[in-house]
C-alpha cells in the first residue's frame, strides 16, 4: 500500500507485528525498514468469537483512505471440510474482523500505535486478495458506511459496529470462490 500521508510503501507481515516499510524516494541501494505495531489490550473490546482468535487463520490488511487516516485490519477465517455434492472439499469461513486505527507512535520514531475502532464514519473498507482500499459511502448510492466489503475466503459484508458478519449464499451453499476475489478500484 502507498501512503501519500507518510510518502512510504507499506506491506504487512503475515503475522501483523511489523510493516515493511520502503521510502518512496529510495534508490536501489536503499534498504527497507521495519515499523513496529504497538497495540493496546484489546480483551475488553472484543466479543466471543474475536476471543478465541488464536483458534483461527489470519489475514492483515493496512489502508489509507484519501482522508489520511490509517486503518490496519485484521480478517479471521477457519478452514472447514464438508462433502459437496460427493466429492471432499475444505473451505474456507470468514469469522470477523477487527479494525484499528493506527497512527505515529509519540515518542519512537519506527513505530506505529493502533487503537481498535468500531466506527470508521462515512468510509467502507473492501478487502479481496488486491489491495485494499476505502470509499466515502454517501459518494456511491447502495453501499453502507462503516462496513466492510469482502471476497476471497468468501463474500460478504461485516459490519464494524455491530460486528455483525452476512455471508452472500448461491442456491445451495455459501459463495466461495479464489478464481476472482478481486474488487475492481472506483
Amino acid at each position: 500500500m502507498y501512503s501519500k500521508k507518510d510518502e512510504r510503501f507499506y506491506v504487512p507481515t503475515p503475522g501483523g507485528d511489523y510493516l515493511y516499510s520502503l521510502d518512496s524516494k529510495s534508490t536501489e541501494d536503499d534498504r527497507p525498514e521495519f515499523i513496529g505495531l504497538w497495540t493496546e489490550d484489546l480483551t475488553k473490546y472484543l466479543n466471543e468469537n474475536q476471543l478465541e482468535v488464536n483458534t483461527f487463520t489470519t489475514t492483515v490488511h493496512f489502508l489509507e483512505p484519501p482522508s489520511g487516516e490509517q486503518f490496519f485490519v485484521k480478517w479471521f477465517f477457519y478452514d472447514e471440510y464438508e462433502i459437496y455434492k460427493g466429492s471432499k472439499q475444505v473451505t474456507s469461513r470468514t469469522v470477523d474482523f477487527i479494525v484499528f486505527r493506527a497512527e505515529d507512535h509519540p515518542i519512537e520514531k519506527k513505530k506505529k500505535q493502533l487503537f481498535y475502532t468500531d466506527d470508521i464514519g462515512d468510509l467502507c473498507i473492501f478487502l479481496g486478495h488486491g489491495e485494499p482500499y476505502c470509499v466515502r459511502a454517501s459518494s456511491h448510492p447502495g453501499l453502507r458506511a462503516n462496513c466492510i466489503y469482502f471476497s476471497g475466503y468468501n463474500f460478504g459484508t461485516y459490519d464494524i459496529n455491530t460486528k455483525r458478519c452476512n455471508m452472500f449464499f448461491a442456491e445451495e451453499d455459501i459463495l466461495s470462490s479464489t478464481k476472482f476475489p478481486y474488487w475492481p478500484h472506483p
